[in-house]
């Protein structure tokens, strides 16, 4: 019977973070892992044969779900509401709400320079959808972020 190995995720459009606890030595060590679920599904394999993947649910993990979903590794989604803060961590705001939103409607396009310049303020308006309620929520986010 093979140990079960916990690998919890930080996922961002750019990088991701790992955390692996392996379960016979109780070990816990973290790294980066490849930020492409192309990529990071492959990594996740490498890792032992018996897996539990978990990550904090947010815009840009959805991807990452359906990859696992697809490789048979079993993914758990946490709601970040519902994962224990410190009393003096950051407080939530609409403005963050709102680049939430932004980047949950990522449609796989990640802006590769340095954001919120008016090169990428342009980028942002030159976007289109073809469902319309994810063109109205693409344009509520952005303008919500810019005004």
């Amino acid at each position: 019977m093979s140990e079960l190995t916990f690998i919890g995720l930080d996922v961002h459009a750019r990088s991701v973070s790992a955390g692996v606890l392996e379960s016979s030595t109780g070990e816990v060590h973290t790294c980066a892992a490849p930020a492409s679920p192309v990529e990071l599904v492959p990594w996740l394999v490498a890792q032992g044969s018996s897996l539990s993947v978990a990550y904090e649910a947010g815009p840009t993990g959805f991807g990452l779900a359906r990859a696992c979903a697809a490789a048979g590794i079993p993914c758990l989604v946490a709601a970040p509401s519902k994962i224990a803060r410190a009393p003096g961590e950051r407080v939530k705001t609409d403005r963050r709400d709102a680049m939430k939103l932004a980047r949950l409607l990522r449609q796989g396009l990640v802006w590769e320079a340095k954001a919120w310049t008016g090169a990428h303020e342009l980028w942002l308006a030159t976007q289109r959808f073809e469902e319309r309620g994810l063109a109205l929520a693409y344009e509520e986010g952005v303008a919500a972020i810019l005004s």
